[in-house]
């Protein structure tokens, strides 16, 4: 009898531990840094006001302050937010500075969830504004395992690769948190990613602060309003977003310059897009 009690109470302890571990998640905050590539064809243009308004986009663009992601993990379930850009007004300008604001942020989200082995995440227009939802599966990275170790936060990293539509991705991920997270879409390695980049220096993902909580209220996102797209429908989608760039592009080089032959670059296909897709673009 008293050896049952014991197999009993070894058994509740269990799933009391077990309980424990799902009434917790993870919380993770990102720097997330995102540069523009320039062609070298930038610099070969023979007017001069392409050439100084071409100068002052990249000083611009490399002194931008990182944006944040927050990444929340519980119950299979992983949402991943970048606060993408800040709508509103200022409500106080005081010596060319905000003092106070009246600022909105308007943010990105992606839902992995693997019981259902899906992957959620809004589109965004020309304009900050949630157009559709891709949806995909939670099979698009595959990684190779490097040698190399380092530590993040304190935690022991091991380094992968992989080639995800047109990027050569590095990460640095940990297992010795009991979690799965990563931001943006990223997936597919045993443990917490702590930080991931491009090998072109696009985007990178840095984590700056990780807790391990009480579970909370899972984070609201607006996918069920938003109307579903497959993966052929989004590179339909990204192939007219990027024709109209290269139209805005024209029109924004005549306005600044007066020369309709004047370029501060050519185009390339969705050079500074995250994922590359083989378009039918007209120059």
């Amino acid at each position: 009898m008293k050896k049952i009690s014991q197999i009993l109470l070894l058994v509740l302890m269990s799933i009391s531990a077990s309980l424990s571990a799902q009434e917790k998640e993870l919380y993770i905050q990102y720097d997330y840094h995102r540069n523009f590539i320039f062609n070298i064809e930038d610099e070969l243009t023979d007017n001069k006001k392409a050439n100084d308004l071409n100068k002052s986009i990249k000083a611009t663009s490399s002194s931008r302050p990182p944006k944040k992601v927050e990444v929340f993990s519980h119950g299979g379930v992983i949402i991943s937010k970048e606060y993408s850009s800040r709508i509103g007004s200022p409500s106080n300008i005081v010596n060319g500075k905000i003092v106070g604001d009246d600022f909105e942020w308007f943010c990105n989200y992606v839902k992995k969830d693997y019981s259902q082995n899906i992957l959620l995440e809004t589109i965004e227009g020309t304009i900050p504004r949630h157009e559709f939802v891709l949806k995909e599966h939670l099979n698009l990275f595959n990684w190779t395992p490097g040698k190399e170790t380092r530590e993040i936060l304190g935690y022991n990293c091991n380094k992968a690769t992989c080639t995800f539509r047109g990027r050569d991705y590095v990460a640095w991920f940990t297992r010795d948190i009991p979690f799965k997270a990563a931001p943006w879409k990223i997936h597919g390695l045993p443990g917490v990613i702590l930080e991931v980049f491009t090998t072109d220096n696009l985007v990178k993902w840095t984590a700056k602060e990780l807790k391990i909580r009480p579970q909370q209220a899972m984070v609201e996102t607006p996918f069920k309003d938003l109307k579903t797209l497959d993966i052929k429908e989004y590179k339909e989608f990204i192939q007219k977003k990027e024709q109209r760039s290269i139209e805005m592009h024209k029109r924004f080089v005549l306005e600044h310059t007066g020369d309709p032959k004047a370029t501060i670059r050519k185009h390339v296909p969705q050079l500074n897009s995250l994922e590359k897709f083989e378009l039918n673009l007209k120059e």
